[in-house]
């Protein structure tokens, strides 16, 4: 048996924001990650209800320098949106749906670095 068949599945109920954040930890594993089963009955993962919104004028409430995915890493999400151009410093608030592409951003870098997900995983 190798070591690949030998580590838990995890089935995450739930792609919203809470279940995509669980599924990119257990995936930051790396090669001992479980493999990780998402469920989502909504088109896509990381965004769920909280930031699917279209509309431009629906800001977070909280500010950017406090919104990174990742605690040990605080200025994660400030450098993502420096990364794609967008000006906005850590005591500013951007919009829901770019939070949601952030997440969706991670958790598809994760899932492609990782042997936890299995061929044509798309978290989009």
């Amino acid at each position: 048996m190798t070591d690949r068949a030998r580590r838990p599945t995890i089935a995450v109920i739930g792609a919203g924001f809470s279940g995509s954040l669980v599924a990119l930890h257990l995936l930051a594993a790396g090669p001992s990650a479980p493999r990780i089963l998402l469920v989502e009955r909504a088109r896509g993962f990381g965004k769920g209800v909280a930031y699917s919104t279209r509309h431009g004028a629906h800001l977070l409430n909280v500010r950017a320098g406090n919104m990174s995915a990742f605690p040990d890493q605080p200025g994660h999400f400030l450098d993502w949106l420096r990364y794609r151009n967008e000006t906005v410093d850590a005591s500013g608030f951007v919009a829901r749906a770019t939070y949601g592409q952030y997440l969706q951003d991670m958790l598809s870098q994760a899932a492609k670095g990782s042997d936890a997900v299995g061929p044509g995983a798309d978290c989009r």
